[in-house]
């Protein structure tokens, strides 16, 4: 049974997983291949929209990311130090047993005792591919 929707929003994360660059291997290539025949097919239809996420884009083949495929190829880095505040600490405060509140030293020493998940590497990774693939 076919089902027709009129209107649909298909988000596929981790892209690179169904879109990665063309191998020579027959699994990788007959994947990619049928994806990107497919694009054309649902863009043709009005009202829907496919939203694709990568932390690799450079991993994509060329083909996928190529102009006309997608509207826009939108970088969403990682967050900058504001959306890193203290909220996002406020889980890993420990308060001493004869504590009612949470003071700033309380937050301060989370932050502290928080390592950072990206390494320069992955940053500048990032920026490299902002540079060399970004289309708004």
């Amino acid at each position: 049974m076919i089902v027709e929707v009129d209107e649909v929003v298909l988000f596929i994360d981790e892209v690179e997983e169904f879109a990665a660059a063309r191998d020579g291997r027959p699994v990788t290539h007959a994947v990619t291949n049928e994806l990107l025949q497919l694009i054309p097919v649902f863009r043709e239809r009005p009202r829907h929209l496919l939203v694709c996420a990568t932390n690799a884009i450079h991993r994509l083949d060329t083909a996928f990311i190529r102009p006309g495929r997608f509207d826009y190829l939108l970088p969403v880095g990682p967050p900058d130090e504001a959306a890193r505040g203290v909220r996002r600490h406020a889980h890993r405060v420990r308060l001493k047993p004869d504590a009612a509140r949470a003071t700033v030293d309380d937050f301060l020493r989370a932050i502290a005792d928080t390592r950072p998940t990206l390494t320069s590497a992955i940053v500048h990774e990032f920026e490299t591919d902002i540079d060399t693939y970004a289309r708004m």
